[in-house]
């Protein structure tokens, strides 16, 4: 093994586990991106099929009992061949290279990618001597069981669902959830308040909504941040309005908004952009969040402090500015409400 890796001198950031309808492989690459080109990547592509390899073969490692074929078509593949019934299957052949790589290279991260090809169990990883960073699964199903498995027994950093369905029949579970960013396009086995005060999910993009989500969910959510509890998070989840309707969205957002107020919120702006009605809400200590909801709730807390602005040192006629704090002060309530009875039609044609 050492061997054939002796050419590539460049630092290996990750080792990736791909396995699609026609191929599996195991490639090694300095770049962070998937399917590296180049002099930056080498693929151990397993191939079971009937090909004409020729007499060159090689061990994993020293106490391997197999040896395999392989054969180099160019300087970045290597197909190894390997027959359907032998002692070493698919996820042996890749747990052990991984292993032989990971004493070879200093590697960085672990990933893995699966396209149209189902697993029962997913407990191999727990053989990896790596963090496991990134699971993508694409077009399948996957049950509760395996989900709860991945999402709580690693420290992923990104989990994404694309295409694919994990099957609950007793509807939406409470996990702990250990991932820093989650992606999905049906989220519905997962309840909100899974995600909803843990401070490991930092970010979420959901293009389906969450069961029963109510008003009151999203005022917790930003009571949150502006507690401090949730710092960094970068949200955006669909919505249910009844036919996307535009006065649905508006109740809803006035909903929201009205709240603002009573939540900690001392100032916000309102911004019109062509893609919807943008406000940047602040806390007591200066740091501000960006916030729209149209046929979308996006929430994206800014990375650096937002300093006071003046009332003299800033004059700009596209935004409105809101002090909530002499609103409240009174028992009057903010004046959130007034802002969002206008007619907001961009947000019609852009999604937000």
């Amino acid at each position: 093994m050492k061997k054939i890796v002796s050419d590539f001198k460049f630092k290996i950031s990750q080792i990736l586990w791909y396995f699609g309808p026609h191929c599996c492989f195991l490639e090694i690459s300095k770049k962070r991106e998937f399917y590296n080109d180049g002099q930056y990547s080498l693929q151990f592509i397993l191939d079971s099929k009937n090909l004409n390899f020729p007499q060159n073969s090689f061990k994993i490692n020293e106490k391997s009992e197999v040896s395999m074929n392989f054969d180099r078509r160019d300087l970045n593949m290597i197909y190894v061949k390997f027959e359907e019934n032998q002692k070493l299957a698919e996820i042996q052949i890749l747990e052990d290279l991984t292993k032989e790589l990971s004493e070879i290279f200093k590697v960085e991260e672990f990933n893995f990618h699966t396209k149209d090809k189902n697993f029962e169990t997913f407990d191999f990883f727990q053989n990896i001597p790596l963090r496991l960073h990134t699971v993508t699964l694409s077009k399948i199903d996957i049950s509760i069981d395996n989900a709860k498995f991945l999402l709580e027994n690693f420290n992923l950093d990104f989990f994404n669902l694309e295409k694919s369905m994990v099957h609950a029949p007793n509807g939406p579970q409470n996990l702990n959830v250990n991932c820093r960013k989650l992606k999905f396009e049906n989220p519905n086995f997962l309840t909100f308040d899974s995600i909803l005060a843990n401070p490991k999910v930092q970010e979420l993009e959901s293009d389906h909504i969450f069961q029963n989500l109510e008003i009151q969910d999203f005022c917790i959510f930003i009571k949150l941040w502006i507690d401090g509890v949730r710092e960094k998070p970068n949200f955006t989840i669909r919505l249910d309005f009844e036919n996307q309707r535009e006065k649905n969205r508006k109740k809803f957002r006035k909903g929201v908004m009205d709240k603002l107020g009573e939540l900690g919120i001392v100032k916000a702006t309102k911004e019109q952009l062509s893609s919807g009605t943008l406000f940047r809400i602040y806390r007591t200590d200066g740091k501000s969040a960006s916030l729209q909801i149209g046929r979308y709730f996006y929430f994206n807390a800014n990375e650096e402090e937002e300093e006071e602005d003046s009332e003299d040192s800033e004059d700009d006629e596209d935004i409105v500015k809101i002090d909530l704090k002499k609103s409240y002060k009174d028992g009057r309530g903010d004046n959130f409400g007034d802002l969002t009875e206008e007619e907001d039609v961009s947000s019609d044609s852009s999604g937000w």
